[in-house]
């Protein structure tokens, strides 16, 4: 099971923005296509952060990946900072910022990137994952490196 929501309006970063909800777009597409809910300007070795005011709920034996658009990283010569981001079910309506979903993007390459509002910037591939089978309580309270403070 995978649903894309908009955040709550308590947590949403750009209030006015039209958020698109990531599909699919074509029969085969591994990926769920996110777009920036802004105008983003990108320098070379400039790092700017995107909350996307999305959050997904998903199964529990599921984990997100997200990825570059390869337009984005091939074309564009932009980058997750964290070069794969990794949401996990759990993080979904957290406490901290309801699974908004933030992307650090670097730019590596060329001199500026520019992309607007709806601009599909991120791909999100949901991927089955499988437990050592021993069971974990502890519940998560936060957002990104919540985990370490715990």
């Amino acid at each position: 099971m995978i649903k894309w929501e908009v955040v709550n309006d308590k947590f949403r970063n750009y209030p006015q923005a039209e958020i698109k909800l990531p599909v699919r777009s074509t029969k085969f597409s591994a990926g769920y296509d996110i777009c920036t809910p802004i105008d983003i300007t990108i320098w070379k070795d400039q790092t700017v952060k995107v909350k996307t005011d999305l959050k997904c709920k998903m199964s529990p034996d599921l984990v997100m990946l997200v990825f570059p658009r390869s337009s984005v990283g091939i074309k564009e010569g932009v980058m997750l900072t964290n070069t794969v981001g990794v949401i996990d079910a759990d993080f979904f309506e957290n406490e901290d910022n309801d699974g908004n979903i933030t992307l650090a993007l670097t730019k590596i390459s060329g001199g500026v990137s520019k992309f607007k509002a709806g601009d599909k910037i991120a791909q999100a591939v949901f991927v089955k994952y499988h437990t050592d089978g021993i069971e974990v309580d502890q519940i998560r309270q936060g957002g990104i490196g919540s985990t370490n403070e715990q």
